[in-house]
């Protein structure tokens, strides 16, 4: 079994909030969400399902996942009895975080093992009931945001905008692999508009996240080899600066300062880049 939510007798006693209102109706909550520009947050729950039963009477109630849940539209799905679309079907228990056009954003089910950068961990409700589980969610909380203007962007036609924001916005949770996807996305968008600039910024922004993972000398790999061509002397100076960050995670720091001052010669004076290849030589220095 997987899970994802709560602090519960591990968080101090808070005053309860309002308890949260749930919808049973999909198109209702995606529609809602749109109009209250929200995610939406799904409980796929069956009555034979012993987990559920324990995440419903022990989870659930806690005020501090109360609070924070209060933060999306609540979809409550019975999988014996809710009109579900098929491509969003999920074993219980699953609690899937989705956007107003129903893209999936972040997913904890009792299905599959998934990858650590997912917050996916073994557990037992019954037997670890101090289980960090909130800790995730309020992360994804803080996010949303992102998440919710991404969507808005896609509605825009603004495709490339949106797949670097939620590219990003995984990086920010630690998730790669999902970061990475998102920016491979934008890179396609790039390539298909003839930007050729922003197809070399999703490489080099997806070549870093292999730090996140702990795998700084493929990092620094992968954004050597863009340093060959760069499309403008601007995108040079940004590869040149998330080259250096990739040497220092590698801890190769005198190759770190010639990819800072490579960095600072290359940006404008005064420019976002040139500040930060200033303060990374400082740093490193």
């Amino acid at each position: 079994m997987i899970w994802l939510v709560a602090l519960l007798l591990a968080a101090p006693p808070s005053p309860a909030p309002a308890a949260v209102k749930w919808q049973t109706d999909w198109n209702t909550a995606f529609k809602m969400a749109k109009e209250q520009h929200k995610l939406v947050f799904v409980d796929y729950y069956q009555n034979r399902c012993e987990p559920c039963q324990d995440i419903e009477h022990l989870v659930i109630p806690s005020a501090t996942v109360q609070q924070t849940l209060s933060d999306f539209v609540l979809l409550k799905l019975d999988l014996d009895r809710s009109a579900i679309p098929l491509a969003h079907r999920h074993a219980p228990p699953a609690y899937v975080i989705f956007d107003a056009n129903e893209r999936e954003r972040f997913r904890i089910d009792g299905e599959h093992v998934l990858r650590a950068d997912d917050w996916h961990q073994q557990w037992d409700v019954k037997n670890n009931i101090n289980y960090p589980f909130y800790g995730p969610l309020d992360a994804f909380r803080a996010t949303a945001p992102a998440f919710v203007k991404a969507a808005e962007l896609f509605e825009a036609k603004r495709d490339l905008d949106a797949h670097f924001l939620v590219a990003r916005a995984y990086n920010h949770l630690k998730m790669p692999e999902h970061a990475r996807a998102a920016f491979a996305e934008a890179k396609k968008a790039a390539d298909k508009s003839g930007n050729a600039a922003a197809a070399q910024l999703a490489d080099a922004q997806s070549a870093y996240t292999y730090v996140i993972d702990g795998r700084a000398d493929h990092a620094v790999e992968l954004l050597r080899l863009l340093t060959y061509a760069p499309a403008d002397q601007d995108t040079a100076a940004l590869i040149w600066l998330t080259l250096g960050h990739a040497y220092e995670a590698a801890d190769d720091r005198a190759d770190a300062v010639d990819a800072f001052r490579r960095a600072q010669l290359l940006a404008k004076s005064g420019s976002r880049t040139s500040k930060e290849a200033i303060a990374a030589l400082a740093h490193v220095q």
